[in-house]
């Protein structure tokens, strides 16, 4: 009899186990009906951002080979204004060696800069290297040449990153393929020339060499033209490019032939603020003496360094005039003292103290009028 009251009770146990375990399922399954809508509907607001989102177009624009170096020029647009580009190239897998290159990034500008100090215009009124970019931009990449020991031919990939200059998001965009290889060495170098004032092949020059900024100081008794003065003294060739004054080394010497200088537009001064590209630094310096060489009296020197002599200048300047107006001060007093002293006995004295405050004062005069 007892077995059977077990029995009865196992059963209605079992059935609410049963129930219970049914009920859950089915709550189960419409809370993953649930998350799946949620799902699809995240996916699709996820996909219609993606097709929203700003993307940057990259377009291979040429590769030349200068001062043994590649130089790649992309070009990118973007439908919103731009900053901060940032470029991630290496070699594809077969290529083991990590690739190490420079870039540099320009927007195009119509207008020349009117600070000579602060121009950061590679080309005036026509390239202005800066991080920030309206809907189009310009990137140069330059690195070593490859010893293409197991390959001949090697492509290159990456991508680029940069920021929206309004929200600060983050957009992206493929490089296309670039691929370099052996038979570049013989059929690029002889297509390279800036006698045809080609843009191209002077921004590739300045992409590959070394940029130097430096000051030339000229004499005060210089008043040749500046045409003439680098044309016809330093024998540099013209070139007529943007709105700046950019003169080439051409078949002067093997050492510095194909380096570019390129003066600021807006300076007309005994100082001219001079951007200087080279293949290295041991090309910079027969540069730099053949310069002063033909310009007799000139000197150069780095800007960062001129213009840290300039402060320098200028405070020294300002102490000499609180130091000038104090001795005129004292020189006044003197004055009146000694016109007093006529009156009395002694005045020799005070006559001396006026000698020497007036030679004080003259002498500090004299020092301000050099720094001027």
């Amino acid at each position: 009899m007892e077995m059977d009251i077990d029995d009865d009770f196992s059963d209605i146990s079992e059935d609410k186990i049963q129930h219970f375990l049914q009920s859950k399922l089915s709550e189960i399954t419409i809370e993953k009906q649930n998350l799946e809508i949620m799902l699809k509907e995240h996916q699709q607001q996820l996909s219609e951002t993606c097709l929203q989102q700003t993307t940057l177009q990259i377009e291979y624009n040429w590769k030349k080979l200068v001062n043994c170096k590649y130089v790649i020029c992309l070009k990118v647009t973007c439908s919103e204004k731009f900053q901060d580009i940032q470029v991630y190239l290496n070699y594809c897998d077969k290529f083991e060696k990590t690739l190490e290159y420079e870039t540099k990034s320009f927007s195009t500008s119509a207008a020349s800069c009117s600070n000579c100090v602060l121009c950061q215009c590679i080309i005036c009124g026509v390239l202005l290297q800066t991080t920030s970019f309206d809907n189009e931009a310009y990137v140069s990449i330059s690195f070593e040449i490859p010893e293409f020991l197991k390959h001949s031919h090697v492509s290159l990939s990456g991508y680029i990153l940069a920021t929206t200059s309004k929200k600060l998001d983050e957009i992206s965009g493929q490089l296309p393929e670039i691929s370099i290889s052996v038979n570049d060495f013989t059929s690029m170098p002889n297509n390279f020339s800036l006698q045809d004032q080609s843009l191209p092949n002077l921004l590739a020059l300045t992409a590959s060499g070394q940029q130097s900024d430096l000051v030339m100081i000229l004499p005060d008794e210089w008043v040749t033209p500046l045409d003439c003065t680098f044309e016809i003294n330093c024998s540099l060739t013209y070139l007529h490019v943007g709105n700046g004054f950019f003169y080439l080394a051409n078949r002067i010497s093997e050492v510095f032939d194909r380096s570019v200088l390129i003066i600021h537009p807006a300076n007309q001064s005994k100082e001219l603020f001079l951007k200087v590209y080279t293949a290295n630094e041991n090309v910079l310096y027969p540069f730099v003496h053949h310069l002063l060489t033909c310009i007799k009296g000139s000197y150069i020197v780095p800007k960062s360094v001129f213009l840290k002599m300039n402060i320098n200048r200028g405070i020294v300047r300002k102490n000499l005039l609180e130091e000038f107006k104090s001795n005129m001060l004292n020189e006044v007093s003197v004055g009146r003292m000694y016109c007093k002293s006529l009156e009395i006995v002694g005045g020799r004295s005070t006559r001396e103290k006026l000698n020497d405050q007036e030679s004080k004062t003259d002498l500090t005069f004299l020092e301000v009028m050099a720094l001027n």
